[in-house]
């Protein structure tokens, strides 16, 4: 037995009809108490999230360790909004949160199935442009909302 819940990723498959990735895992408890889950990740979520953040959109590494990682966190980290901060301060929040559930869970992926994800992540500059677009029109949004407020 562990002192930590441990992931073992066990296969991926992409769903072209949802557009998303299919990430098997064997999810096991430290009592030693296992289950299998399905966790789905769009496959424009590298993309995305990497312009929320300002991270490299072709990491596709960084984004998808996070997001197998932040399932397991609790709530959002210090109620940190992404679109009222900084990118830079919103991904900080994200990684202490991330190395917080690291004390907890452990993802193994031996067999290397994430190597899919990775191989096939090669966004364009259209769709990196679109992404980056979404987010400012996002962060615009929610400064114009916050800027009613303080005259509300």
């Amino acid at each position: 037995m562990t002192d930590k819940t441990t992931v073992l990723i066990q296969g991926v498959q992409y769903d072209p009809a949802k557009r998303w990735w299919r990430i098997a895992q064997l999810v096991t408890a430290p009592d030693g108490t296992s289950h299998r889950i399905l966790h789905a990740i769009p496959g424009h979520a590298a993309v995305n999230h990497a312009a929320e953040y300002g991270l490299d959109p072709r990491d596709s590494r960084t984004v998808v360790d996070w997001l197998l990682h932040e399932r397991f966190g609790s709530g959002d980290p210090d109620g940190l909004c992404l679109y009222r901060n900084t990118p830079q301060q919103a991904w900080a929040a994200q990684m202490a949160r991330t190395e917080e559930v690291r004390t907890r869970v452990e993802i193994l992926d031996p067999d290397g199935h994430l190597e899919l994800i990775h191989a096939a992540h090669d966004p364009g500059p259209d769709e990196i442009d679109a992404a980056h677009r979404r987010v400012a029109a996002v962060r615009a949004h929610v400064a114009h909302l916050n800027r009613g407020r303080s005259h509300g």
